[in-house]
This record gives structure tokens, C-alpha cells and sequence, in this order.
């Protein structure tokens, strides 16, 4: 303080306390540069008095309740389609109108068993799912991974399930992830394996022994890198054939 000739501190309260007379304090010439954010008018609760730009431009198209009353575990894009994944239940929407989404079909896992208190038990219910596309610009395909080990292949241009690999009984498939330029996808189970299949063709091109919670494959397509539940990261090459290989 220059008129006074004291040197103060302020406080969380706000207040000023003068500091002890013997002690040295270095001066910033930019101490007191204030942030022009701070100059906007300001309201309760330190929100600004006009909406953010930004703001201005969000709006609520659509909300969509579905009926199997249980948590989405899984959503995804292809263009303009969307799928969401829960239980024994997918749904399959189009969402090309401005967020009008047209329901084009629902698909459930029949094979199911319901137990006493009608819930399905977990090896009957769908973990994961991708798309995937081959040759057929008409076609796409949704490949999913059940609680029983199962990757199945569902057509959306027949609207079925026209595959299905079964992987290790008694494992749950946690992911799958589909090799870009291939027909090919990785399904990492909870029984430290990795399986590559190709979907297309439908065989097992190859089984890795390693635990993996989270995978990605390289841009080139020739290897993928998981990282497991102790924080290990593991480094696998891709075959360069499609010979099929234990």
C-alpha cells in the first residue's frame, strides 16, 4: 500500500492483514493484470448475464425410450445408422431426417433361458458389437459378441443373423474389433484368449493366449496392441495369409 506505507496480504475471507514490517517482498508490475473474461457482467453463482455462443446453437431433437428396461451397453454409428445394444436385445435406427429416427428392426437373442425372477442370465446376453462391411455396397453387417463365447453375424440387408462363431464355452466375449481393409475381426474373451476370424468366410484364422480388457488395431493392419487389468500392454502381430492356424 503506498499510501500508508505498510505492505498487506489479503486472506480467504477477503480481508487485509498487514505483513511484519521486517520482511522482503519482490514487486510484479504484472501482479494486477486482470483476465477481460472477468469484465463480462456478472450474475449469481458467477455465470455470465448472456449464454455462451456456443450454447445458443444446442437443441433436444428426440428423446427414445426402449422397452427392455435395461442399461445400453453399447451404441455406434455407420453413417447415418445407428445401433444401440442391451441385454438380449439390439435395435438398428435411421437417423438420416434431422434426428427423426426411423426404428428399422429390433433383433433378440432367442436362445434364452429366463430364470425365477425373469431376468436373463448374463451368458445369454449381448457384451460388444462393431460394423463391418464388405464387396456389397447395399450390405452391412453388425458382428456381436455374447456372454456364452459366441461372435454372431447379423446381415442388415436380410435382417438375421446369417453366422455364428462359437469361441470357448464358459468365456465372455468383452470386445470385438474389426481389422480395416479385411474381413477379418478380433473377439477378446474374459478367458485370456484373442480370436481372429474371418467373418466373411467363417473360420478361425488364428488364437492368441493373452488377457486384454481394451484392443486396437494399426492403421496398416498388421498388428494390435491390448492393455489388460494390471496395466500391461501387449504386442501381437497379424498373420499375412488367411491360412487358418491353431
Amino acid at each position: 500500500s503506498a499510501s500508508t506505507g505498510k505492505t498487506f496480504t489479503a486472506l480467504s475471507d477477503g480481508s487485509l492483514t498487514p505483513l511484519p514490517t521486517d520482511m522482503k517482498v519482490e514487486w510484479q508490475e504484472s501482479f494486477a493484470i486482470v483476465p477481460e473474461y472477468h469484465h463480462l457482467p456478472i450474475v449469481e453463482d458467477n455465470i455470465p448475464a448472456e449464454p455462451l455462443q456456443v450454447i445458443r446453437g444446442l437443441r433436444l431433437n428426440k428423446i427414445i425410450k426402449e422397452n427392455h428396461e435395461q442399461s445400453i451397453v453399447q451404441t455406434g454409428f455407420f453413417r447415418n445408422v445407428l445401433f444401440t445394444l442391451a441385454g438380449t436385445q439390439l435395435n438398428v435406427y435411421d437417423s438420416t431426417h434431422e434426428g427423426c429416427h426411423l426404428d428399422l428392426f429390433l433383433q433378440y437373442n432367442l436362445d434364452t433361458e429366463i430364470d425365477e425372477d425373469g431376468e436373463v442370465a448374463p451368458e445369454k446376453q449381448y457384451t460388444c458389437c462393431t460394423w463391418a462391411v464388405d464387396d456389397d455396397p447395399n450390405n452391412l453387417y453388425l458382428l456381436m459378441g455374447v456372454g456364452n463365447g459366441e461372435v454372431q453375424v447379423m446381415s442388415l440387408l436380410h435382417r438375421r443373423v446369417v453366422a455364428v462363431f462359437d469361441q470357448d464355452r464358459g468365456s465372455s466375449v468383452l470386445g470385438v474389433v474389426t481389422v480395416p481393409n479385411r474381413t477379418w475381426v478380433l473377439a477378446y474373451a474374459d478367458d485370456d484368449s484373442v480370436h481372429l476370424w474371418d467373418w466373411k468366410a467363417g473360420k478361425l484364422l488364428h488364437r492368441y493366449a493373452c488377457s486384454m480388457s481394451v484392443l486396437a488395431v494399426s492403421p496398416q493392419s498388421t498388428h494390435f496392441v491390448g492393455g489388460n487389468s494390471t496395466g500391461g500392454l501387449t504386442y501381437c502381430a497379424l498373420p499375412t495369409t488367411t491360412r487358418s492356424t491353431d
